[in-house]
């Protein structure tokens, strides 16, 4: 490559891999690192251009750009030797938090593992995830929510566990992780029950097209059409669309997206579950990864995008500890707690290392994860909702609280 020209033509929206709602990405293979950074020098010189934000990730390098009515995302991967340029625009989704404003602290900030009913289900499928974090402005960080049958635990938690100083029930943000009712249930009854009961500031979300998987296989259109009418419930609230090496901010945390979707693309994904969101949290110095329900073949693709730089405190165990997740992507991850989004019974049966009915490809490493770790570094979402204060140490570290019966 002699010459930038080609990758600011390319840029264009109206040119490459369609993303869905108005969003374009443009793939150039074969970038060695020293053209890459003669590329990039360019587009930071660019007077259109203005610069939001750049990050590495290991030997990666990304950068968000604001030009006129578009964002345009640059993703230089060093394994492969190969630039995305993605190009989203602002009346769809919004610039990302990236200086949050100044706050007053009211409480500490806090990981919440809440639990889901799983008695709606054979008890050993132990499906559902939801996750909170308390800011220590008294707002919250929502991670996908359940199931339907969720709702109103997931609601009566954020009302007896408020810290907002005016009383009000505040979501900094609502991230789904991607579309599968077992996370997002929860959300779409809730959109109904309890629009007026919070206030919801923003969503964070990565929709996707049919094109993107084996002929459609397993495909939900929810998050790229149905989303933005149950988010209309609340009123104004923004939505964000995470690229992977975007930094989000909140109060004093932060946000890595380690993988979005379109990274993996135009090779299709083998399935919804690989279309997760994979983002790790710092906060207060320690790092939460969350894997959601990422398969094997994302793990794979991620060790080889990210290896060592996967290193993190705490890990959310991929699909449930059904399947996804192995030995190589847990020990660059190299944990000291396992946060497993499954019921006890599940939980129980899955890190012995034998195959049962609701098991997938995870055995091998939902054995190594448990006999590194050991029980008392695993987190069950069972029972009582366990609140751990970041950074924690201990599971003894976790305030319970115990959900009102229905």
């Amino acid at each position: 490559m002699s010459t930038t020209e080609p990758f600011i033509t390319h840029a264009l929206p109206d040119r490459g891999i369609d993303l869905g709602l108005d969003s374009r990405m443009q793939v150039r293979y074969d970038i060695s690192e020293a053209e890459f950074h003669t590329f990039f020098s360019a587009l930071k010189a660019d007077a259109t251009l203005q610069l939001l934000q750049e990050h590495t990730i290991g030997d990666n390098c990304y950068a968000t750009f604001l030009q006129s009515e578009r964002l345009l995302h640059v993703s230089y991967t060093a394994h492969s030797s190969t630039v995305r340029l993605v190009t989203d625009q602002t009346d769809r989704f919004s610039v990302p938090p990236l200086d949050p404003a100044p706050f007053a602290a009211v409480t500490a900030t806090t990981l919440c593992v809440l639990s889901p009913d799983y008695t709606h289900r054979e008890i050993t499928d132990g499906n559902g995830m939801s996750y909170a974090i308390i800011l220590p402005d008294g707002r919250y960080i929502l991670f996908d929510g359940g199931y339907t049958q969720d709702t109103e635990r997931l609601y009566r938690f954020l009302a007896d566990n408020n810290r907002h100083p005016d009383g009000k029930i505040v979501i900094a943000a609502w991230i789904f992780t991607h579309s599968h009712m077992d996370h997002l249930g929860a959300f779409r009854a809730f959109a109904k029950s309890h629009a007026a009961d919070v206030v919801l500031e923003s969503a964070i979300f990565n929709p996707t097209l049919p094109v993107m998987f084996p002929r459609g296989k397993g495909y939900s259109a929810y998050l790229t059409e149905t989303v933005f009418e149950d988010l209309a419930l609340f009123g104004d609230v923004k939505c964000y669309r995470p690229r992977t090496g975007q930094i989000y901010r909140f109060c004093d945390i932060t946000l890595e997206m380690l993988y979005t979707h379109e990274q993996h693309l135009p090779v299709t994904l083998p399935y919804m579950n690989d279309s997760s969101i994979v983002c790790r949290l710092t906060a207060n110095g320690q790092t939460v990864l969350f894997m959601a329900d990422c398969e094997r073949s994302i793990s794979d693709f991620i060790c080889d995008m990210h290896g060592a730089a996967l290193k993190s405190d705490v890990v959310q165990v991929n699909h449930h500890g059904y399947s996804g997740g192995t030995v190589e992507l847990y020990s660059h991850i190299a944990p000291a707690f396992s946060l497993w989004p499954t019921n006890q019974v599940s939980f129980d049966l899955r890190v012995i290392g034998q195959k049962y009915q609701f098991i997938g490809n995870a055995v091998e490493s939902d054995k190594y994860l448990y006999d590194t770790l050991g029980r008392e570094h695993c987190i069950v979402a069972d029972g009582p909702a366990k609140l751990f204060p970041l950074p924690f140490s201990s599971l003894d570290d976790a305030t319970c609280y115990t959900y009102p019966e229905a």
